[in-house]
């Protein structure tokens, strides 16, 4: 999938909320230059600026999650979850605070924990409907690292999206989700999807071969997607697996010779 939420677009969504005028000096003014110096990339001076905001004006949960954004930024990661945290906890009706709070905790790889705030964030998606994409993806994506069937309508929805609709990793994702259910000839069909949207793509070809090596017992077509795979990544010069690939293939010759 694509970059998602890619540091740009998340600066925007908190700088979309922050109220435009000048009458809260200390708080709207130090909001305002938090996000600038994020956007240029100076998070220890947004996360300064962002937490003199959250101070100055505790009741709006924008301003806490945009100090926990730029702690998250700054590598201080721990500080960041809790603030995070603390700030969906406080505001349970926020977008931005559920939003990023899963965001953060499937950054840490916390992906049961994200699923719940993430979940808040799509049911409280009035107005940010542009950012329903991102959420599914991260829902989805959590629901992939643990092998959950809910994933699926996730991945599903992004199929409505121009973005996702005609690109590969979905239906790769939703492969991988059906072999994790055992359902065999439904991944067949996802990845099968996947490359025709993309008939080079050598993690398709890879998905492809083990599945038919491992799971439908099909040695002669695995070998066929297996050297498929193995040709895209040299052509790449993309090394990742290529040994694995090449010692199976190997196995698998040897194999043959012994059932002929």
């Amino acid at each position: 999938m694509p970059r998602l939420l890619v540091q740009s677009c998340l600066i925007a969504i908190l700088l979309g909320v922050l109220p435009s005028g000048c009458s809260r000096v200390d708080a709207d003014q130090a909001a305002r230059e938090a996000g600038v110096a994020m956007s240029a990339g100076d998070y220890a001076k947004g996360a300064k600026l962002a937490g003199k905001a959250m101070r100055a004006a505790p009741e709006k949960p924008e301003y806490g999650v945009l100090y926990g954004f730029a702690l998250f930024e700054n590598g201080q990661h721990l500080e960041a979850r809790d603030q995070l945290a603390k700030t969906a906890v406080d505001a349970p009706g926020s977008f931005v605070a559920q939003y990023f709070h899963g965001w953060a905790l499937y950054r840490l790889g916390a992906y049961g924990d994200a699923i719940v705030p993430l979940k808040n964030a799509l049911y409280l998606k009035s107005g940010q409907d542009e950012h329903v994409p991102d959420i599914l993806v991260l829902l989805s994506r959590c629901c992939l690292k643990q092998n959950l069937a809910a994933g699926r309508p996730y991945l599903q929805g992004l199929r409505r999206y121009r973005t996702f609709g005609d690109k590969p990793e979905v239906y790769n994702c939703l492969g991988l989700l059906h072999v994790g259910q055992g359902e065999h000839k439904l991944a067949l069909a996802s990845f099968e999807k996947a490359l025709r949207l993309d008939p080079d793509n050598p993690v398709v070809l890879q998905n492809l071969a083990v599945l038919h090596d491992t799971y439908l017992g099909e040695p002669n077509e695995a070998t066929d997607y297996y050297r498929q795979s193995l040709f895209r990544r040299n052509d790449r010069k993309d090394p990742t697996n290529q040994a694995a690939i090449r010692d199976r293939l190997r196995q698998l010759a040897r194999e043959r010779k012994v059932r002929d």
